[in-house]
């Protein structure tokens, strides 16, 4: 009995400190890049893996107002965007410095970053106080339906996507 006492206090010890280590190096990994700094204008800026809780959107009602090529070739084309922007502590995207990681299609991308701008987020949190974060949105538009056919994409991400921006 006056064994176990010891024991318990030192197991306590251990896994205390194993998992205050493993916060640090989840922050370490989570650091600003270079690429980031154009976002730091705006004031404090965190990455999705810096806070309590991520932002959250709310209102993704507005789709990019797109209208593709025409032409026999891109006529059922898939059109992909993978846009990075700051949601601001109020949830509303702050689209100025948006990043294009990826488009298929620099007309796409810049309709999807026009209606990025009009979606509303429930903001980050960090320590019950609202932040800025940097967060991405995949959008994809196909003529058919919600998903874009097999082999009918001009690129390879299309098939990827977290909002829906199928448009009539």
């Amino acid at each position: 009995m006056t064994l176990r006492f010891p024991l318990l206090a030192g197991l306590a010890v251990v896994i205390s400190a194993c998992a205050s280590a493993g916060g640090t190096s989840r922050l370490k990994g989570c650091a600003l890049t270079k690429t980031d700094s154009v976002y730091l204008k705006g004031g404090a800026v965190y990455r999705d893996c810096a806070v309590d809780q991520r932002v959250q959107a709310v209102d993704r009602s507005i789709h990019p107002d797109f209208r593709p090529d025409v032409s026999m070739s891109f006529r059922d084309a898939c059109y992909s965007a993978e846009i990075e922007f700051v949601v601001d502590e109020s949830g509303t995207p702050d689209v100025e410095d948006a990043r294009v990681v990826h488009s298929n299609s620099p007309a796409f991308a810049s309709a999807a970053i026009q209606a990025i701008a009009r979606w509303r987020y429930r903001p980050a949190m960090l320590n019950g106080a609202a932040v800025r974060q940097i967060t991405t949105e995949n959008l994809v538009w196909g003529p058919w339906s919600s998903r874009c056919p097999p082999g009918r994409h001009r690129g390879r991400r299309c098939g990827r996507r977290s909002a829906r921006t199928d448009v009539p």
